[in-house]
């Protein structure tokens, strides 16, 4: 019935219309590489107006955090690297965040044996949302937003900060309008500097 021509056809055809579906069930496994890439979302915070949200994208094994900015009303995302702990003041016209030095460069350094009190400190955002101006602080230890009132951000400078001569702009400030804000420094008696 079958001649050795047709059936060789017959199996060609079948292989052919087998094929994709073979390829198909092959999936790739998963390693390291493709787990390194997860992040994982955290700190979500809510503008109290709800035009903003604010989250963390953590990576699950080892890297810098990303802080994501979404404007619903404007639909649209600012992403700042190696940023987290956010928080909206109480008006909700500011966004408080640290930014921290590279993974990268505090591991080179560690390498180096570089004491820890050597190592480059976190950085202080005061981003305003409504035209993206940011007020910068550097080597920041913690700070903190009151909850029901506006306008005050209270931080803690690293102990080995040194308060900037009269006339000078302090560390990692930056002025765009031309007039900057004075700022109150308030030495406690441990030497650990606070701003308000």
């Amino acid at each position: 019935m079958f001649n050795s021509f047709s059936l060789r056809r017959y199996h060609l055809l079948v292989l052919l219309f087998a094929l994709p579906f073979c390829l198909m069930g092959q999936k790739k496994m998963l390693d390291y590489e493709a787990i390194a890439q997860w992040r994982k979302i955290a700190q979500q915070k809510i503008s109290p107006d709800g035009q903003w949200v604010a989250y963390t994208l953590q990576p699950t094994t080892e890297g810098d955090a990303e802080l994501l900015l979404w404007n619903a009303g404007k639909e649209k995302a600012q992403s700042f690297q190696r940023s987290s702990q956010a928080v909206f003041t109480a008006d909700g016209r500011f966004l408080v965040f640290l930014t921290k030095p590279p993974l990268d460069t505090l591991k080179a350094q560690r390498r180096k044996k570089v004491k820890d009190d050597d190592l480059p400190g976190d950085t202080l955002m005061v981003y305003r949302l409504s035209d993206g101006h940011t007020e910068k602080i550097g080597d920041v230890r913690s700070f903190s937003v009151p909850e029901k009132w506006s306008g005050m951000v209270a931080c803690t400078l690293n102990a080995d900060h040194q308060e900037p001569k009269k006339g000078t702009a302090a560390k990692d400030s930056t002025a765009t309008t031309g007039r900057q804000k004075r700022r109150e420094r308030k030495w406690i008696q441990t030497g650990v500097a606070a701003l308000v």
